[in-house]
């Protein structure tokens, strides 16, 4: 009985008319626009359009925070800024509004817009034009790789992500096309599931492999700051100005109540005490307003952006580096491109303005070092036993307050002995010639032979009228035969009715919901079934050629590793006293 109100609870809707009146009443400044999809958006819609979930819920930003900005120097900062035209080159890159879907992915979009940017500006606008966009489908499936990305997660993961593991591009034209379906102000009662993460790039129109168009960036430098509740909030705001005229936007949180599903323009003051439950990215501020954008697509809000007083905002992710303008981290030039930034353009450097903090910061830190992972480490329900970090809660580390523990794997327990190569960044001026990577297979290894079901140049197969916002229809079949058992399935996208109501069957097992047939490699035949009723976007699978095993031993030449030997982790631990991840 309790689960049946808590289900009839999220179905309320959220903008009843006595609301929107009120709305209309309360901020009259601003203009809301109630669309007919708004008349049944419940709490599970607003979940499936926000999707912000801390990991470390237990974890207090506020206490850093107030040591940071009691030692910030009070300078003048100019009362109006908007990154878009401050940097005239990377304006279309600044500005630039994607749409999140019905993904709870507003973390991966809130980060990469602000990585997208700094990247064009430490490039000077090298890295610029269609192709000049992160992935955020691959950030969404690859982050949190023991769960759905699609579920929520936290911008300053990304940010560790990106430097230690990098990305593909994105966007229509690149490596890894973002994989969400539906309009921002769309198909708000479906919710989708992140594909497993991509191995190779499926875009037919692109012509390099994945790992040739991978940008590892700098990015793990930075602090998060708690603006909501903050006892010198002036003084936080300002660290964040200072972030933003520095170096570019940055990853912001906020909640989005009722009456932001509805905003269309004006300064919207909503919520200044609640946790946030979505994160965008700030590009700037006016005189008592934050300028943002938003991830919901250009017809929602100030063409995609949004403006909202300064209390808004609860959190902000200040990066205290900039990004480098030429690193053997990035995969220049873009395909199809032939600028590449010169060696050594704008080294990575602290940002002198927010030395003062990190000093501060890192004084704080010394004072705390000592406790063991091994001794204190807690994880969490869900999580994988194997991480490089883990939060703690030992007296002798930190009384009272929680911990950051991070594993350092023993130099003495694994040696490995590579050729390095050494990639030089350098402007070049020539065409680029770009081979078409072989992971496809020449013949098709599977071919329908019943049903409306649909193949492409690449030989990936689709489910009946797979396409953006279309869905395929009840009481489907179709049938493919497998010509050549030697290819993996690689699944790009699988939206498919749970519990077996409509699934693929390949060989013998049935597929649907979150269970997918990826790394499968089918030997008989692969079929689809749709049922009488509910429908959603479908799949698109697409073959992959299995790698040649490894050999047992490696010659000298190409390198040495110690085997059977167990790795040895120590812990140090670190006072975040928080989530201010200064690593």
């Amino acid at each position: 009985m309790d689960d049946f109100l808590v289900a009839l609870e999220n179905e309320k809707p959220l903008l009843t008319e006595k609301l929107k009146d009120i709305l209309r009443q309360e901020h009259d400044q601003v203009i809301f626009k109630f669309a007919d999809w708004l008349t049944n958006f419940s709490k599970v819609d607003l979940k499936h359009k926000t999707g912000l979930v801390d990991p470390h819920a237990n974890q207090s930003m506020l206490l850093q925070t107030q040591s940071i900005t009691s030692t910030m120097r009070k300078r003048s900062l100019p009362t109006s800024f908007d990154a878009r035209a401050n940097w005239a080159a990377c304006s279309e890159i600044i500005g630039r509004i994607h749409n999140q879907g019905v993904c709870g992915s507003c973390w991966a979009f809130g980060a990469l817009s602000a990585v997208d940017s700094r990247l064009c500006i430490a490039t000077e606008g090298i890295f610029s034009g269609p192709k000049a966009q992160i992935s955020r489908g691959y950030a969404t499936s690859c982050t949190y790789r023991w769960r759905d990305g699609c579920e929520g997660g936290w911008p300053s993961d990304v940010l560790r992500f990106m430097a230690s593991t990098g990305s593909p591009t994105g966007g229509d034209q690149g490596c890894a096309p973002y994989f969400g379906h539906g309009a921002g102000k769309q198909h708000f009662s479906q919710s989708e599931v992140a594909p497993p993460c991509p191995t190779e790039c499926m875009n037919p129109g692109f012509s390099r492999k994945l790992q040739d168009d991978r940008f590892m960036v700098g990015s793990d430098h930075f602090l998060n700051i708690q603006l909501l509740n903050n006892p010198q909030r002036t003084l936080a705001y300002q660290l964040a100005r200072e972030a933003i005229l520095s170096g570019g936007p940055i990853p912001a949180l906020l909640y989005a109540d009722n009456g932001f599903m509805a905003y269309s323009s004006g300064i919207y003051t909503h919520s200044c005490d609640i946790d946030p439950n979505h994160a965008v990215t700030a590009i700037g501020w006016g005189r008592d307003s934050w300028i943002c954008l938003n991830s919901w697509g250009d017809t929602w809000g100030e063409g995609g952006s949004f403006r909202v007083g300064l209390c808004v905002l609860t959190h902000a992710v200040i990066p205290t580096m900039s990004l480098a303008g030429s690193s053997s981290g990035y995969h220049f030039p873009l395909a199809g491109s032939a600028e590449t930034p010169a060696g050594n353009l704008n080294p990575a450097s602290t940002y002198p303005d927010l030395q003062p903090f990190l000093e501060a910061l890192s004084s704080k830190a010394r004072t705390l070092e000592g406790c063991l992972c091994s001794d204190a480490c807690g994880r969490k329900a869900g999580e994988p036993d194997r991480r490089d970090w883990c939060f703690v809660k030992d007296p002798v580390c930190q009384g009272s307050n929680w911990g950051f523990c991070r594993y350092v794997t023993s130099a003495t327990t694994e040696t490995i002995t590579t050729t390095a190569t050494t990639v030089a960044n350098v402007t070049t001026t020539g065409a680029m010639t770009i081979t078409s990577p072989s992971v496809f297979p020449s013949t098709p290894a599977w071919s329908l032979i019943s049903g409306d079901c649909k193949t492409d140049e690449l030989g990936c197969i689709m489910s009946p009228g797979y396409r953006g916002a279309s869905m395929y229809e009840s009481n489907q079949q179709c049938e493919f035969e497998v010509l050549n058992s030697s290819y993996q399935m690689e699944v790009l996208d699988f939206q498919v009715e749970a519990d077996n109501w409509d699934y693929l069957l390949v060989d013998d097992a049935r597929y649907s919901g979150k269970k997918t047939p990826h790394g499968k490699m089918p030997t008989k035949t692969i079929q689809w079934y749709s049922d009488y009723s509910v429908v959603s976007f479908g799949w698109k699978i697409c073959p992959k050629s299995v790698p040649a095993p490894a050999p047992s031993q490696l010659s000298q030449s190409e390198g040495t590793k110690s085997l059977g030997v167990p790795l040895v982790h120590k812990g140090v631990c670190w006072a975040v006293l928080s989530l201010l991840a200064l690593f």
